[in-house]
C-alpha cells in the first residue's frame, strides 16, 4: 500500500478561507432629540377682493383663449371636432345640431339656411352676374377688346414705364461703387 503523504493540493481542492469571523454592527449614534419651535402666530389680512366678477370673468376667458392656442390642444380638438363631426354624419344628423339632416346632406335645413346666410353675407344688395351662354361670353369679350383697343394712350403709357424701369437698372449697374 502506498502511503498517503501530504504533498500540494490541486486548484479545485484548496481552501480559501481558513477561519470564522463574526461580524459585528457599528454602534448606532444616539439620536439628536431637538426641542419644537413654538409657532409664531401669524396675522391674518381680511381678503380684498382686486377684481369684480366681470373682470375675472374676462380674465378667464383671456387666459383659456391663450391655453387653447398650444399646437397640442388644436390637434386635440381638431380630432375630437373631426370624431363626433363623422358619427353624427353616419347615423344622418345634422353635423352642427341633434336635428335629422337633409337627405344627402350634411346639415339640416335651418343650418344650411344659416350657413348659406353667412357666406352670402357681403353680397346683400348686390346685382349677381348673370349667367352668360357660350355665344354671349364671347360676344363680351370681343366688346371688352374693342373698348380696350380704343385707349391706346394706356398702352404708351404702360410702354413708357417699362421703358424709365429698364434705363433706371441699367442706370444703377453701370453706376461705380460707394
Amino acid at each position: 500500500m502506498r502511503a498517503l503523504t501530504p504533498g500540494p493540493l490541486s486548484s479545485s481542492k484548496r481552501i480559501t478561507f481558513h477561519h470564522n469571523f463574526k461580524l459585528t454592527k457599528p454602534e448606532a449614534k444616539p439620536k439628536k432629540v431637538s426641542k419644537p419651535k413654538p409657532k409664531k402666530p401669524q396675522a391674518r389680512k381680511p381678503r380684498i377682493p382686486t377684481h369684480t366678477p366681470e373682470e375675472r370673468k374676462d380674465l378667464r376667458r383671456k387666459y383659456d383663449q391663450v391655453r387653447n392656442q398650444t399646437v397640442e390642444r388644436k390637434d386635440f380638438h381638431r380630432r375630437q371636432v373631426k370624431k363626433v363631426r363623422d358619427e353624427r354624419k353616419a347615423a344622418g344628423l345634422c353635423k352642427t345640431c341633434p336635428n335629422p339632416a337633409i337627405p344627402g346632406q350634411a346639415r339640416c335645413e335651418a343650418c344650411r339656411d344659416k350657413q348659406n346666410q353667412s357666406r352670402n353675407r357681403g353680397t346683400e344688395g348686390k346685382p349677381r352676374h348673370p349667367k352668360l351662354t357660350p355665344e354671349e361670353r364671347i360676344e363680351a369679350r370681343r366688346e371688352y377688346e374693342r373698348v380696350r383697343a380704343q385707349t391706346p394712350e394706356r398702352k404708351e403709357a404702360a410702354r413708357l414705364r417699362a421703358q424709365k424701369r429698364w434705363q433706371e437698372r441699367k442706370a444703377a449697374r453701370l453706376a461705380p461703387p460707394e
